[in-house]
């Protein structure tokens, strides 16, 4: 496989510093693009066919982020990416039930857009949070299936107090505890009929603690 990639954009400091931006446009052009998928070409629910070939692809997107210092002891800060994505070529075929092509469609993995936002408060004492918003579009799970995994939106929390050489803090992530799909398959597995069933991987559910650390 080879890639091409083209890039282009600015960083940027306003007011004083306090305003931090930076943007990149890209555009890339996979040759050969490697993709690995599989396939059940029998009626032996135990044969698997696992398949790497060649395909030709494109995608182009921005990335961008800022961070605001709002006061002194208050900070926003904010990233998005676009992303839009297209196998131009695919030589194989797929299996028999699954309806419309490789060709024209998004790669695996590859949401149309992310986004995060965020507040930190920090004061001269050490006293500080932040709180963090995580979101994305939803995606096709694999290349040897059209299953999609829906999108996700995600809230972590840091609370706690940082000294000389001392910080001590509470966290949780995931703090709502939202269900989202990270990894989906497809294929017949469950006896008698063996019919095609979608079984998905979950993300991390919510998870918290308290986390001391000492710097030297």
């Amino acid at each position: 496989e080879t890639l091409l990639n083209v890039e282009a954009g600015f960083k940027a400091l306003w007011l004083d510093g306090r305003l931090a931006a930076d943007a990149a446009l890209f555009w890339m052009d996979r040759d050969d693009m490697q993709l690995r998928s599989s396939a059940q070409f029998t009626a032996n629910p135990n044969d698997f066919v696992f398949i790497t070939s060649n395909a030709e692809g494109h995608a182009t997107g921005l990335e961008a982020s800022v961070s605001w210092q709002l006061t002194d002891d208050w900070r926003v800060h904010g990233s998005l990416g676009l992303l839009d994505s297209e196998v131009d070529a695919y030589g194989l075929d797929r299996e028999q039930d699954i309806e419309g092509g490789i060709v024209g469609r998004d790669f695996a993995h590859a949401p149309s857009w992310t986004a995060s936002a965020g507040i930190t408060y920090l004061d001269a004492t050490g006293w500080f949070g932040r709180l963090d918003l995580n979101a994305a579009d939803d995606f096709y799970f694999d290349y040897s299936h059209d299953e999609r995994g829906g999108g996700r939106t995600t809230v972590n929390l840091r609370l706690g107090r940082e000294w000389a050489h001392w910080a001590v803090y509470s966290w949780a992530r995931n703090l709502f505890d939202e269900e989202y799909n990270t990894r989906g398959f497809s294929f017949g597995l469950e006896p008698p009929w063996f019919e095609r069933t979608t079984y998905t991987r979950l993300g991390e559910p919510r998870h918290y603690g308290i986390t001391a650390s000492y710097r030297y």
